[in-house]
């Protein structure tokens, strides 16, 4: 009887992690919707970078492919392509995300600085972050060539990722209190 239970147990906990490890990879989808995310990937793919999210920060990045970090003419043509034939709403939808990327690295990087987190910090701020400020920055520029008013919308965009941002992380980052 003794090991049924036993059984019953294991299998109810094996169960219990495998949904978890099942919900923990699709946590992307918090940051982008999936229209969004296609269209950043097509950008991304059209100067060699690429979309990646580290389970240990659970953060979302941006990454360089190439290994020189130059943007050939090609590419860059391609990328224009895709930028004009977006709409404005779906450009300033991109915009927000790669934002609400950007402040979730930087949020994680202050919170591991504020712990001592060393590792992770210097993981954050040296490692996931450059790629992604440089890929916000080459979105940037191409949307003000396409519309100059995005200029004044970023700082409440900023503002709106960062108060996002603290909502997203406010449990996973507050001290747990179970004694009483």
């Amino acid at each position: 009887m003794k090991i049924v239970f036993r059984i019953i147990f294991f299998i109810i906990l094996f169960s219990m992690l495998s949904i978890s490890f099942a919900f923990r990879e699709s946590n992307i989808r918090y940051f982008i919707d999936p229209k969004t995310e296609k269209l950043l990937q097509n950008l991304a793919d059209a100067i060699e970078y690429n979309i990646g999210y580290h389970r240990r920060c659970d953060v979302p990045y941006m990454y360089k492919l190439s290994a020189t970090g130059k943007i050939l003419s090609s590419n860059e043509k391609e990328f224009s392509k895709i930028i004009n034939m977006s709409s404005k709403d779906d450009l300033e939808k991109l915009f927000e995300a790669v934002i609400k990327i950007q402040c979730a690295i930087e949020h994680k990087a202050e919170f591991y600085k504020k712990t001592r987190n060393w590792r992770n910090y210097t993981f954050c701020k040296n490692y996931l972050l450059p790629a992604t400020v440089e890929f916000n920055d080459l979105i940037k520029k191409a949307l003000i060539g396409k519309d100059l008013s995005i200029v004044e919308r970023e700082i409440q965009l900023r503002l709106n990722a960062k108060n996002w941002v603290k909502w997203y992380y406010r449990y996973s980052e507050e001290p747990i209190d179970i004694f009483p």
